[in-house]
């Protein structure tokens, strides 16, 4: 089984997180890995609103990790997800309490969960004996933040990151702003 999650969907009912704190998306993947470990299934988890240069897909120990970028929705990349496994979405848990994403899962014959009843079962688990009441230790290569773009330049790793379109015009615009206040 394959579950998706709608990661700022659950992020605010989860006791101890906040929307509002800079770390909400590493704790919330830290987290995922101890349920992965725990029930040995392969999770995904979509946040929307990634700033230009920081959108993409990325490993986070067993945890695949989606970093929607502005102008789109972890709702849109969750329908393209579950469009993409076709008849496998039968076989996949979508994690939401957003009732169109519910919907989408519905339409996709995949099972899904209200947010609420997951973040339940992640304390419930968390608290059962033998097991530890925090997430497990983090991977050996830490789990940093997205990377930064870089100030100027070329990227110190020679690899440039790629910007779509609709990035490129909103540093534009960015840029544009800052030289007008600057005036």
């Amino acid at each position: 089984m394959i579950i998706l999650v709608d990661g700022h969907n659950l992020i605010p009912k989860l006791r101890g997180f906040s929307l509002k704190a800079i770390d909400d998306e590493m704790k919330l993947v830290d987290l995922l890995q101890f349920f992965s470990r725990v029930r040995r299934t392969k999770v995904e988890v979509f946040f929307d609103g990634a700033p230009p240069g920081q959108s993409g897909t990325r490993s986070f120990g067993t945890i695949q990790t989606h970093f929607v970028p502005i102008g789109q929705t972890a709702d849109e990349a969750i329908r393209l997800k579950l469009d993409q496994l076709g008849p496998q979405a039968r076989e996949t848990l979508v994690i939401t309490s957003d009732h169109r994403v519910q919907g989408e899962a519905r339409a996709h014959k995949a099972k899904f969960l209200d947010s609420e009843l997951f973040a339940k079962e992640l304390v419930e688990l968390q608290a059962s004996p033998g097991e530890p009441p925090a997430p497990v230790k983090k991977p050996a290569r830490p789990a940093a933040a997205p990377p930064k773009p870089p100030a100027a330049g070329p990227a110190r790793s020679g690899i440039q990151p790629k910007l779509s379109p609709s990035e490129v015009d909103e540093w534009l615009k960015l840029f544009q702003n800052n030289k007008k206040n600057d005036k």
